[in-house]
């Protein structure tokens, strides 16, 4: 995926870095924008470890620089107790995710099948909830915060299948 944002990005005057979100202290760089998308954030163990990000975000990012992120809206996973989503059938294969709690925790299990033989696997991942991220959002610093519900700038509710930050320094 990088190397494809690489190549876009030669026409115009865009630098991509790809580091662990943990890493960001070893830019000298700040930055006009920082992106997170993809269900990444959720991959930190904790609030502590989201919050230490988040606060790097904010020393990386320029004045009125740009916070971007995406991910699942776990409140809807978190009041329904399970999400399953539809199953992917092709002809050649069948591809299977699902959601389930796991104190407090979400474990993301997928299953790939194909040719009779099945591939799972699952990841641990902290479910952040609005109401947990925005107040995180504030105290470091981050002045205008506006949440969505997809990438269309729709409205965000418990309903929405993403929560989408733009959050500007």
């Amino acid at each position: 995926m990088a190397d494809q944002i690489r190549e876009k990005a030669t026409n115009h005057s865009v630098k991509v870095f790809t580091k662990s979100m943990q890493q960001l202290e070893e830019f000298k760089e700040t930055f006009d924008g920082i992106y997170c998308i993809g269900n990444t954030l959720v991959h930190l163990n904790n609030l502590e470890e989201i919050n230490e990000f988040l606060q790097q975000v904010y020393r990386r990012l320029n004045e009125d620089g740009v916070f971007i992120c995406q991910i699942v809206n776990f409140e809807k996973v978190l009041e329904n107790e399970d999400f399953t989503f539809p199953i992917i059938q092709k002809e050649i294969f069948e591809f299977k995710r699902r959601y389930d709690l796991a104190g407090e925790k979400v474990l993301f299990t997928t299953t790939l099948t194909s040719a009779g033989q099945s591939f799972s696997n699952t990841t641990s991942l902290y479910p952040v909830t609005s109401k947990r991220l925005l107040p995180i959002l504030k105290d470091n610093g981050f002045q205008t915060i506006e949440i969505y519900g997809n990438f269309e700038k729709g409205a965000y509710s418990v309903n929405s299948p993403a929560l989408i930050v733009v959050a500007k320094k």
